[in-house]
């Protein structure tokens, strides 16, 4: 009988080791879980912000022509005045 017992005292140890083994398991899966979730956030803050970043390239884009169209007109304009200045100062 003492034998018997002696058993099963080692399967009741076993099954306690295997239940901490488990329990251990389920925290990493959780963790796991929790690190995937972030992962899909940060993936889904990237994708907004690189949309923004393809609207900020487009308006960048738009800026510069119009800054080189004024910038332009405004050597255009300053050219002619210093040629107006000198014509109109020779007589």
């Amino acid at each position: 009988m003492s034998d018997e017992f002696g058993r099963l005292e080692r399967i009741e140890i076993k099954v306690d080791k295997l239940t901490t083994v488990i329990a251990d398991i389920v925290r990493v899966e959780e963790r796991i879980a929790a690190g995937n979730d972030r992962v899909s956030r940060l993936e889904h803050r990237m994708d907004i912000y690189e949309d923004d970043i393809g609207d900020l390239k487009e308006a960048v884009q738009a800026y510069t022509s119009s800054v080189k169209t004024g910038e332009r007109l405004f050597w255009i304009i300053i050219t002619a005045l210093v040629g107006a200045i000198v014509f109109f100062g020779k007589t």
